[in-house]
């Protein structure tokens, strides 16, 4: 056979063995972006749908990626939303080029995932040494149905495992002879991997640190060091950079680690099994370790056996040359049972979650740092049976492998195929009243649990809002920007004025929701599994809704102290059994309503209150708001009551309702300071409230 065409023969099945894999998985309306799966996606492909959708709509700006219609009126970038910036990228350009409205391009990439996928597995075969037809067949058959990338079908943007094969194939190459051109491919392989998904980076920034590793462990001199780790760093550094400009912030971490882990035995004990039982569940300790399902499948666990065996037969010769990937591995696995590793439902290492929560919050779903390992492991396994046993038993051992993989991964085949297929329920998913403009959902879909049934309502109505063109006030994302916080998000649905044309769904509305602070024009009714509140539009469909308590209203001038304070609280306060009264958290709010025709000038709000440090003798810091008006905050000492007056202007009772709002940047656990409190995250305690005509006298606060 021709050299040529022994090196375009794999490639060539391999892209044959992904076209047919992408139709036997997806059909061809999700490619179009339409069909099944597309009308009612779930938590994560809604998510990024929504941004994807939102995004195309919005004006082009800086920072590029920054949607304004999300999260609007801040605004925010769609890389935080998950929404696959490569091709949403893409997709924006072509609706401006070509005209028209929005366009789903995210079903492309999907099938673009399982085209790209067989032929990232032989290029990283071929790294290992393996050349043969037989072993790029049997790479590109496994990889193309490989478990843990068909568990991953719902969230279309980590479906993208080609990158994470590339970068695998990309570090035993830079290990065995590094070289510029192969270091630009890893820069551009880190910047594909950055605009897709910022799991994606971290996964193949891991994989590709092999390469400095091997030099490290070979004892160089300073100059080697550099030339190994300078470039390394250069290529990790540029597209975070990149990333960062592009979307205009970075986004914080979030809590996950050691809950969404992977168990130990996740890779080898059969789960979902077409062969050992497809009823079979995913071994899950955390509640949350179902995002480690990583079994290998039967075949693959053939050829590790027997591999196991060949490298003891040939007393493993060979294997130094991979040392530093074979560490980062270990590496990789150590981090994806994260510092509480369980065996089945077995405790068997409790290392707690500080700091390790704090250091790993951006990659708080470790499960996924096994993904690599995982290939690793079948490339390997595939590369050695095809080394070092003969063609003629190396073919056979393989085709049994394949089959026996293939029989083992049907229930994962077809749990895909009917996450692709078969409609899901919208039952239960407000319609939008006409006449729209803007849309919320309350509690906001970034604070739901994703578990939850009230994420996909939250989700679903969102995707409704984005097909329709409407600016939505709340969008679901991965990392959350500094500024957000969930409890100011709730307090502000539950309490600020809805905007005309605005429609708010309230999936969980509290108990004795006082809809008066919801404004006289709003309009509420009741569905199946939501209130809906709209000012402007048509009115929502459902049953009428009771108003809920009255709002108490202060004549002026009036002082309330004590019990008589209960009425005013609004959201984030907690009455301990002496009757004092804590804030919980970052947002606290008064309510209550004032004459309007004493208040024509505005009023002055005195509020006595005692504040909490986070350090004792420090001062505390509020942020204050009168309805969507900030106010210049305060600072109170520690622990010693004070008065703070506040100019509630004229502007901000426009309806006759005062809506104070108390900012804490970190709240304290009183139980830190030795203090006796109903609360666990408390900045202020509520003494007393007074109210008076406001003159030109007045101190502003």
């Amino acid at each position: 056979m021709p050299a040529r065409t022994r090196l375009l023969l794999p490639y060539g099945l391999a892209l044959l063995v992904g076209i047919v894999a992408a139709l036997a998985v997806i059909p061809l309306p999700t490619i179009a972006g339409g069909g099944a799966f597309w009308a009612a996606p779930s938590n994560d492909s809604g998510q990024a749908l929504t941004g994807h959708l939102v995004f195309q709509a919005s004006h082009w700006g800086w920072p590029l990626l920054v949607a304004q219609r999300l999260m609007w009126p801040h605004g925010i970038s769609i890389g935080i939303t998950d929404s696959n910036p490569a091709v949403s990228l893409a997709a924006k350009l072509w609706v401006t080029l070509a005209g028209g409205g929005p366009v789903n391009a995210l079903g492309l990439w999907l099938a673009l995932c399982w085209v790209l996928q067989p032929l990232a597995a032989v290029y990283a075969l071929r790294g290992l040494g393996a050349r043969g037809v037989e072993a790029a067949v049997a790479a590109a058959i496994v990889t193309a149905f490989w478990p843990a990338f068909l568990f991953r079908v719902m969230h279309v943007n980590l479906c993208g495992h080609f990158l994470i094969l590339l970068a695998l194939g990309l570090a035993v190459r830079l290990a065995a002879a590094p070289s510029r051109r192969r270091w630009i491919a890893a820069g551009a392989v880190l910047g594909a991997a950055v605009m897709v998904h910022p799991y994606l980076f971290q996964i193949d920034a891991l994989v590709l640190a092999a390469a400095p590793v091997q030099v490290s462990l070979g004892r160089p001199d300073r100059s080697a060091l550099l030339r190994a780790w300078v470039p390394y760093l250069i290529v990790c550094i540029a597209p975070v950079a990149l990333f960062a400009v592009l979307n205009g912030t970075m986004g914080g971490g979030d809590k996950g680690f050691g809950f969404f882990s992977m168990n130990l035995l996740s890779p080898v004990w059969p789960q979902l099994s077409g062969i050992f039982g497809p009823r079979l569940p995913i071994i899950d300790a955390t509640h949350g370790q179902y995002e480690g399902y990583d079994y290998l499948g039967a075949g693959i666990l053939l050829l590790l056996g027997v591999s196991a065996w060949l490298l003891v037969r040939d007393r493993a010769a060979g294997w130094r040359g991979q040392r530093g990937l074979l560490l980062v591995l270990a590496g990789m696995t150590l981090l994806a049972l994260s510092t509480r590793i369980y065996a089945g439902h077995w405790l068997i290492l409790d290392l707690g979650l500080r700091p390790w929560e704090q250091l790993f919050g951006t990659f708080r779903v470790s499960a996924r740092a096994f993904w690599p390992v995982g290939y690793a492991l079948a490339l390997g396994a595939i590369a050695i049976v095809a080394r070092r046993l003969s063609p003629g038993a190396a073919g056979p051992l393989l085709a049994v492998a394949i089959v026996l993989q293939m029989a083992d991964i049907r229930p994962d085949l077809a749990r895909a195929r009917s996450a692709l297929t078969v409609p899901q329920s919208l039952a239960g998913v407000p319609a939008i009243p006409a006449g729209a403009r803007i849309l919320r959902t309350v509690p906001a879909a970034a604070c739901t649990s994703t578990a939850t049934d009230l994420r996909r309502l939250e989700v679903e109505t969102l995707v409704r809002g984005a097909r329709a063109g409407l600016l939505l006030e709340d969008v679901g994302f991965g990392r959350s920007p500094k500024w957000f916080n969930c409890e100011e998000a709730e307090s502000d649905g539950l309490e600020l004025p809805l905007l005309p044309g605005e429609v708010r769904v309230f999936t969980a509305p509290p108990a004795g929701m006082r809809l008066a602070a919801l404004g006289p024009e709003a309009v509420c009714a009741r569905g199946p599994e939501a209130l809906v509140c709209s000012r402007g539009t048509a009115p929502p469909a459902g049953l009428p809704v009771p108003p809920g308590p009255a709002l108490m209203r202060l004549a002026l001038p009036e002082s309330v102290t004590g019990a008589a304070l209960r009425p005013l609280l609004g959201f984030g306060w907690r009455i301990a059994p002496d009757g004092t009264i804590w804030s919980e958290g970052p947002r606290a709010t008064l309510l209550f309503r004032v004459d309007p025709a004493a208040s024509a000038d505005g009023v002055a709000l005195t509020v006595r209150v005692e504040g909490f440090a986070r350090r004792v003798g420090g001062t505390r810091a509020i942020g204050l708001r009168i309805g969507r008006m900030r106010l210049p905050g305060i600072v109170l000492p520690d622990a010693r009551p004070a008065e703070a007056v506040l100019r509630l202007p004229p502007g901000a009772l426009t309806d006759g309702i005062a809506r104070v709002a108390f900012d804490i940047d970190h709240p304290v656990d009183p139980q830190s300071r030795h203090l006796a409190a109903p609360v666990r995250r408390a900045g202020l305690r509520l003494i007393a409230v007074s109210v008076a005509p406001l003159s030109d006298g007045t101190a502003a606060p």
